[in-house]
């Protein structure tokens, strides 16, 4: 399908809210390691070895099954409720991200079920905050430059400058 803007065809018209929402359920649910629904699967392991990368992270085969070495970005059990904890005495403004509480689940650690404004509001300005003290200092720095990335992307303007440089790197 395409679209005329401001009197040029646009072929692709990309919904930039789904996207980050995808994007942040992946994040989360590979850092929180909840089980069938992240990122960091046996067959993305296996993949390692293919593109002869990151030798200490690849699936080891132990007998008959294959044997996952810890990743610094998996949470432990106690890691994962100390997030949850911190959302849950997260104080926030009426209506601003009200609805976060309501997808933690301490028992497990996890967090579900979080709908695109959550996602777009824990991207942005959450995610420095949730996992610092927790995560490794070289993943959070990568988890920071990606939230800066979507705080860019998603603000009121967005100049050509952001854009090049963006390119460049």
């Amino acid at each position: 399908m395409s679209f005329l803007i401001g009197g040029s065809l646009v072929r692709h018209n990309l919904d930039l809210m789904h996207i980050k929402k995808n994007i942040s359920d992946n994040i989360v649910r590979t850092l929180l390691d909840v089980h069938g629904k992240n990122k960091d699967s046996l067959n993305a392991r296996l993949d390692l070895v293919d593109m002869k990368m990151h030798d200490k992270l690849r699936a080891k085969l132990v007998g008959d099954k294959y044997e996952l070495p810890k990743t610094p970005f998996n949470l432990t059990l106690s890691e994962r409720r100390q997030v949850d904890a911190f959302l849950l005495n997260l104080s926030t403004p009426d209506g601003y991200s009200s609805n976060i509480l309501r997808c933690v689940i301490l028992e497990d650690g996890r967090i579900l079920g979080m709908k695109n404004y959550n996602c777009h509001v824990f991207m942005q300005d959450l995610l420095l905050l949730t996992f610092r003290g927790i995560m490794d200092d070289k993943v959070l720095e990568l988890l920071v430059e990606l939230s800066r990335h979507f705080k860019q992307l998603c603000s009121k303007n967005l100049t050509i400058d952001v854009l090049d440089q963006w390119r460049k790197a």
